[in-house]
């Protein structure tokens, strides 16, 4: 296995506002939370996708894919972060 990843649920603080809870609705996924909940069971999948908050990568797999691109140019963000490794993750061979 090169990477895993599993579910990331919202655990509130405190009650959230209705309407918040509104606009997330049913949805599987809400990245501004970090919401990732798409599976009811475990699956092992080659084309699956995981979040950086909840995921494990082989340090070799890693690097094979180029690892992380946070790039900065002073407080601008210009990397791809984890979706630039999961966009080049297919093309690993293990």
């Amino acid at each position: 296995m090169a990477a895993a990843g599993g579910p990331i649920h919202i655990v509130w603080e405190s009650p959230p506002p209705k309407w918040l809870i509104e606009y997330i609705g049913q949805v599987k996924i809400f990245p501004i939370l970090g919401l990732l909940d798409v599976y009811d069971e475990f699956r092992l999948d080659p084309k699956g996708f995981f979040f950086g908050g909840n995921m494990a990568i082989r340090r070799e797999v890693l690097f094979q894919v180029g690892g992380f691109n946070p790039d900065l140019i002073g407080d601008i963000y210009f990397g791809d972060g984890e979706a630039g490794y999961i966009r080049n993750f297919g093309d690993v061979r293990c």
